[in-house]
């Protein structure tokens, strides 16, 4: 039976509802780190900085599985440099310059 396989392979099986997702409390710890770093992304411009947001924590090691989500759906662990390039950050300043230019006339 599918009981007896899962017990071989070693899985246990927590069954949930739609109602009461909740069954080892780990949905209640990944609302509370989401609850801890979202509002630092949730500015005037989110739109942008909600993928931020969304590669941050699937690319952070989770409590229960010591290991990213991003490394267990794709074998790695993605790094990236904070400092952006110069193809990606002048586009930005020039734009930003724009705005102002059309703010001050």
């Amino acid at each position: 039976s599918t009981q007896d396989l899962d017990h071989q392979l070693g899985i246990r099986l927590n069954p949930s509802t739609a109602f009461h997702p909740q069954t080892d409390g780990q949905s209640k710890i990944a609302n509370k780190a989401i609850k801890q770093y979202l509002p630092h992304f949730i500015r005037h411009h989110q739109n942008e900085l909600l993928p931020n947001s969304e590669f941050s924590h699937d690319n952070q090691d989770q409590i229960s599985t010591c290991i990213s989500p991003f490394k267990e759906n794709y074998g790695f662990k993605l790094s990236y440099s904070r400092v952006p390039s110069p193809e990606q950050f002048l586009p930005a300043v020039k734009e930003h310059l724009k705005k102002l230019s059309e703010v001050q006339e």
